[in-house]
C-alpha cells in the first residue's frame, strides 16, 4: 500500500509539472472585457472582433476579425497588440489545439509600421487605445470603461 502511495504521488507530480509547463509556455487566450476592436473598410459597416489577452500578460491583445474576412475586408483574420509598447502587428496566428494559446516566447509579429505587411498603414496611439488606417481599412482597438462596483 505504502509504494502505491509512492507511486501514485510521482505520477500526479509528473502529470502536474508537465501541464504546468505546457500552459506556462503556451499561454492561453482569453477573451478580455477590458478592450473592443473594430474594422471597417472603404466606409462600410464596423465589424467586430474578439479580443483576447495573453494569461498572465494583459498588456499582450490578439483580435480575431470573422472568418473568412469579408472580401471587402482584404487583410489578415487575426491581429495583435501591445499598448505598453504601443505595437500594433500581424502575428504567427494562435493555435486552437489544444486550447486557444499563443507561444508566449514567439515575437508579436510583423508590426504594421512596417514596410512589409502589404500597404502603408498610419497607427496613432492615444490614451484610450489606438487607431490604424490604411487606404482601404480603418482598424480601432478601444479601452472600454469599466463602472465601479457598489
Amino acid at each position: 500500500m505504502k509504494l502505491f502511495k509512492v507511486i501514485l504521488f510521482f505520477a500526479f507530480t509528473i502529470v502536474f509539472g508537465w501541464s504546468v509547463g505546457v500552459v506556462y509556455h503556451h499561454r492561453p487566450l482569453v477573451s478580455s472585457h477590458l478592450w473592443s476592436a473594430t474594422i471597417q473598410a472603404n466606409g462600410e459597416e464596423e465589424l467586430r472582433g474578439e479580443v483576447y489577452e495573453m494569461l498572465g500578460q494583459r498588456n499582450k491583445l490578439f483580435v480575431r476579425f470573422p472568418t473568412p474576412v469579408p472580401e471587402h475586408l482584404p487583410g489578415h483574420p487575426w491581429l495583435s497588440f501591445d499598448p505598453d509598447l504601443q505595437l500594433v502587428a500581424v502575428p504567427n496566428w494562435p493555435s486552437e489545439k489544444p486550447y486557444l494559446n499563443f507561444n508566449h516566447d514567439m515575437s508579436m509579429g510583423r508590426s504594421l509600421s512596417g514596410k512589409k505587411v502589404g500597404r502603408d498603414w498610419e497607427v496613432s496611439w492615444n490614451s484610450t487605445g489606438f487607431e490604424a488606417r490604411d487606404s482601404h481599412r480603418v482598424i480601432k482597438l478601444i479601452r472600454r470603461e469599466l463602472k465601479a462596483q457598489k
